[in-house]
Parts: C-alpha cells; structure tokens; sequence
C-alpha cells in the first residue's frame, strides 16, 4: 500500500488533515472516503479497521479528521458542527476524485454518527458519490444521548452557550453553536432530496442514538434505498463490529456497482 497525506484549508481557514491510502499497483480505483463519529478521528481503531478491510479489496480509502474535532486538523471541539462537518466531507472527497488513481464515477462514503448527519446533509443536496453507507445517523440534533435535555436543562445550556459531554472519562465541552447550526438543518428534508443509492444501518443496542431515528430516516428516504438493523451491535466500535460494516458495505457496494 502507498500512502498520500493531505491537508486541505476549508472555507473556516481551518486546516482538514487526512490520508489516502492506495494500492501499490497501477491503474484507477474504487474509493471509499471514512467519516467518523463525534468522538472518532481518523486513526481510531475501527477506522484503520475499516481502511485495511477496503483496501484489501483494491479500494483506495480516505481517511481524514473533521476540523473542530479530536483529531489532528485544525480548530477547537467545542465548536463543532454538522454544517462544518459536511463541507470538510466535500472538500475531502472532491480531492479524493481528483487523484489520478481514482475512478472518480467510482466513489462512495461510509459514515457514522454525526459524520452520518453529514454525509446526508451533504448528498442530500448534491450527488458526489456512486453510493453511500449511513450508520447509526441522528435524525435531530438535539435527540442524542449526548444532546438530549430537558426544557429546565436545555434552558441552562442556552444561558450558559455550552455543555459537556463524557470523553475518556472526562468532561469536554460543546458550544451551543452545535444546538444552533443542527436546527436550521432539516434532516428529513435532506433524506427526501437524497438521490444516491443509501445503505443505512444501525445497531439496535445503541444507546447513543437508537435504532429507531435510523428506520424514520429510511422511512422518508425516496431514492433506491436499504436498511438493515444490527441486532447484536452497541455504541462500542472495535475490529469486531468494523467487520460487519465492511461486510455489509462492501455488499451494497457491489450492488450498486461501485465495485
């Protein structure tokens, strides 16, 4: 495998940090561009997990940190938000397709979480991929584990501008810009316009963000469209659990021609 590292400067001026990886031989290929959760950055164990499974199969993969995240691009966490997330997708898979060893009619996303909010409001108005895997995909910002208050608790974090949530162990704190980008977002509305192929998934022990937001995305999604719920996988992701998405990916994937 050969490595490119890559850093793209977003309309934030903020530095996105990533890495493509490709097969040694010569020629174009399929490409899959890795956007992780909240918490992930490109170099969590279930991503690099997923990169080798995918290029195993002669897949050239995307890995990259969201600016604003955990990872090594720039900004802070605390100021994280969907909209943000999803330009940093395009930006990345956009110079993913200008790789001359990319089939660029060839490119699909797998995503999860927050990144999985992202990747809908981005194709959800505009095609850049053959197809996409969307897991464990919050319908509303404000209806996860993380980011669901009551009105007395809601009414202190709008006073206050910002709230934690739980990292390792530690507090970390989340700016109310989060709560007031994701509302001007209609994530129904982005799953009514998608016009790619979408595999969604979602693991029906998650307690972050249930199974059941997943199926009422799936529900208003109109284009060629799959669901499938995972009975056995949690919010924990390691080796084990990216098998099972690659397996189901990689098969939607193939049914779409991707491959």
């Amino acid at each position: 495998m050969e490595d490119e590292k890559f850093t793209i400067l977003n309309d934030s001026d903020l530095d996105v940090k990533g890495v493509i990886t490709r097969p040694k031989r010569t020629g174009k290929f399929p490409a899959v561009v890795l956007a992780g959760g909240l918490l992930e950055t490109a170099d969590s164990p279930y991503i690099k997990e997923l990169a080798r499974l995918f290029l195993d199969e002669g897949f050239v993969v995307v890995r990259f940190d969201f600016s604003n995240s955990f990872g090594k691009s720039g900004g802070r966490p605390e100021n994280i938000t969907i909209s943000q997330r999803a330009r940093d997708l395009e930006m990345a898979t956009q110079y993913a397709k200008r790789r001359g060893y990319v089939n660029e009619g060839r490119v699909g996303i797998v995503a999860y979480g927050f990144g999985a909010m992202a990747a809908l409001v981005l194709e959800g108005f505009q095609t850049l991929c053959k197809a996409i895997v969307l897991i464990n995909t919050p319908e509303q910002i404000d209806d996860t584990a993380w980011t669901r208050f009551d009105e007395r608790e809601m009414g202190r974090v709008r006073l206050k501008r910002y709230f934690h949530i739980q990292k390792d162990g530690q507090p970390v704190r989340i700016n109310f810009t989060l709560f007031e980008d994701g509302y001007r977002l209609d994530i129904f509305r982005c799953a009514r316009n998608l016009r790619t192929p979408v595999l969604y998934l979602a693991g029906a022990k998650n307690e972050i963000i249930p199974a059941n937001q997943t199926e009422r995305l799936y529900e208003r999604t109109t284009c060629k469209k799959e669901l499938e719920i995972l009975p056995d996988m949690s919010q924990e992701l390691g080796k084990r659990q990216a098998a099972v998405i690659f397996e189901r990916s990689y098969a939607f994937f193939k049914r779409q021609k991707l491959v």
